[in-house]
């Protein structure tokens, strides 16, 4: 995942306008659902509703101006 860059941290409710932003500018991004890694680990439910949105580190600008506007 070096290739990969975290492009913000965000709820869920939030996700779905973010992903929709970004697919919609042809930006394909990586999620890591924190809550469910967590638990899947065994650590329980440590940040809920809590998800890691990457993005290619070529399309790392392209991202940021998209979610500024």
């Amino acid at each position: 995942m070096s290739d990969f860059v975290k492009l913000l941290d965000c709820s869920h409710i939030e996700l779905y306008k973010i992903l929709n932003l970004l697919k919609k500018h042809r930006i394909n991004p990586i999620l890591k659902d924190v809550s469910k890694s967590s638990a899947l680990a065994g650590f329980g439910n440590l940040s809920p509703n809590y998800v890691e949105v990457y993005v290619h580190k070529d399309q790392l600008k392209k991202s940021l101006k998209v979610l500024e506007n």
